[in-house]
């Protein structure tokens, strides 16, 4: 059976579940990285980690892998492919995902949709936890020190579905 309080953002650090297992797999331990540029506007990322901890049945082992188009001529926005491949002492997991930012009204504007796919599989049950993930991001720059932004996430799941909408205005003195 799975909690239904995995959807939830974590209140403080505003991070959904599946972030929160991948922060968790990916805080400790070691860690190699690898990043590539083959050209001016595209770039490849790659890093692994693996960390075992005393109370840890098996060590957690992390690949996290990211393709960025920094400038997309035609639609003058980025877009970047992710994939996330973790293994934990309870569960063995997969997220991919897709994010595009674009910038309007001369960069006061700024945009994101983001995608992403979860699926988890628990090692102590036959529980699966299988998530689609969309989230919209506006980010408005009203002057030189007032920035509102408005995000919101939707997370698809079997029979139950949450949405989060976060309102935030940032004032620099």
């Amino acid at each position: 059976e799975i909690n239904v309080e995995y959807a939830r953002r974590d209140a403080e650090t505003f991070r959904n579940y599946a972030d929160e297992i991948v922060q968790t797999a990916s805080r400790q331990g070691i860690r190699l990285s690898a990043n590539y540029r083959p050209w001016k506007n595209l770039s490849v990322g790659l890093n692994g980690g693996t960390r075992f901890g005393k109370g840890d049945p098996r060590p957690t082992n992390t690949i996290h892998g990211i393709l960025n188009w920094t400038t997309i001529p035609a639609i003058k926005a980025s877009l970047s492919f992710s994939a996330n491949l973790l293994k934990t002492s309870y569960l063995n997991g997969k997220m991919f995902g897709t994010q595009l930012n674009k910038d309007f009204l001369d960069g006061k504007l700024q945009t994101m949709i983001n995608y992403r796919y979860v699926d988890f599989s628990y090692f102590s049950t036959i529980s699966k936890l299988i998530q689609h993930i969309g989230e919209i991001d506006l980010s408005y720059q009203v002057n030189k020190k007032m920035f509102l932004s408005l995000n919101m996430e939707t997370t698809f799941q079997d029979n139950e579905n949450y949405n989060r909408l976060y309102l935030s205005v940032r004032k620099k003195f």
